[in-house]
């Protein structure tokens, strides 16, 4: 089984959601469920997981993507509802979790790739602008890997989950952070992403309007429109 449900974004799939700037999304792999980052507030994740009828008390570890208010403004009261909650985070921070949160358990991510559980992964602590960690994983139809922003770039991340895994991915989600990119720069990491080639692309958050019109236009029916609410379920092949 691998499903994942987007519970915090810029966009939303229903008018009973909220939608802000952030990103968070539940992922349930192989009957075992995380949460990929918490958004950027706490009451609105906390709104959008009762409306979609997700709870948090089967998540087995938080996995921060990067140390971005927008990415861990959930965190606090995310933590408040586990017991001694596992958090993998990228060493660049994890002390200063450690000093904010005395009851996590931190599995700090460095410089080789962490193995979560057969098939689940999360990337080293990659370089860029602001160090990032994305989580990869292996479904039926292929590799999904699931971005914070993509500070390191998103062709970066998936020339590297490559190279990690020999396959080209299946489908790439999260933010990709073009919001203030130019045309040109859009043209080229649509057509990269393509020849190292993704199949399926569902980026929202950061990724920016400008980007997504694009990406939606040049990728038709392999664009999926996501936002809070989508549920993309690799297994039973809603994508």
């Amino acid at each position: 089984m691998c499903k994942v449900t987007i519970v915090f974004d810029n966009y939303s799939t229903s008018p009973g959601l909220g939608a802000s700037w952030g990103y968070a999304a539940i992922i349930e792999f192989k009957n075992r469920k995380f949460l990929f980052d918490t958004g950027g507030e706490a009451e609105i994740l906390q709104k959008n997981l009762k409306a979609l009828g997700e709870s948090l008390k089967d998540v087995e570890a938080i996995i921060l993507s990067h140390n971005h208010w927008d990415h861990t403004g959930g965190l606090s009261w995310v933590v408040s509802q586990l017991k001694n909650p596992v958090v993998y985070a990228g060493e660049s921070y994890v002390n200063e979790l450690k000093k904010d949160f005395h009851e996590i358990r931190p599995h700090p991510v460095g410089k080789q790739p962490v193995k979560i559980l057969d098939g689940l992964y999360l990337t080293e602590e990659m370089e860029g602008p602001v160090k990032e960690v994305s989580l990869f994983l292996e479904s039926q139809k292929g590799i999904v890997i699931i971005t914070g922003c993509a500070h390191p770039g998103a062709v970066n991340i998936v020339k590297r989950v490559k190279e990690l895994t020999g396959e080209a991915p299946f489908l790439l989600l999260g933010g990709i952070h073009l919001y203030r990119a130019s045309k040109h720069e859009i043209k080229r990491v649509d057509e990269e992403l393509k020849a190292l080639g993704v199949k399926y692309l569902g980026v929202s958050h950061c990724t920016g309007e400008e980007a997504i019109s694009y990406f939606e236009s040049s990728w038709g029916e392999r664009f999926l429109k996501v936002g809070v609410g989508s549920v993309i379920n690799i297994k039973e092949g809603v994508i």
